[in-house]
């Protein structure tokens, strides 16, 4: 009888191959051995992506506001340029 086969058969008689494997088997460490660690760390990078969301927002509000305010002021610039342009003519016909 071979050695493979002496194996077999000793597992066999010793309650089989899952029993054997299941005295000499341990899960394979991993970075978060603890389900807690990986769930704060999931948690520190939610807050993380929550306080950057929050900064676009604000930003995106901000330009917003400053679009606005541009736009009011080259309108006003516009409207007092042409007003100007009025009674320039006005003037200048008056004169002539």
């Amino acid at each position: 009888m071979n050695e493979l086969s002496l194996l077999d058969e000793l597992n066999f008689h010793n309650g089989g191959y899952e029993t054997n494997l299941q005295a000499y088997y341990e899960p394979v460490p991993t970075q978060f051995s603890n389900g807690d660690a990986l769930e704060e760390e999931n948690e520190k990078m939610t807050d993380e992506l929550k306080d950057k969301i929050h900064v676009l927002k604000s930003l995106s509000i901000d330009i917003g506001t400053e679009v606005k305010f541009q736009d009011k002021m080259l309108r006003d610039m516009v409207t007092t340029y042409f007003q100007g342009k009025e009674i320039l003519e006005t003037n200048f016909e008056e004169i002539h």
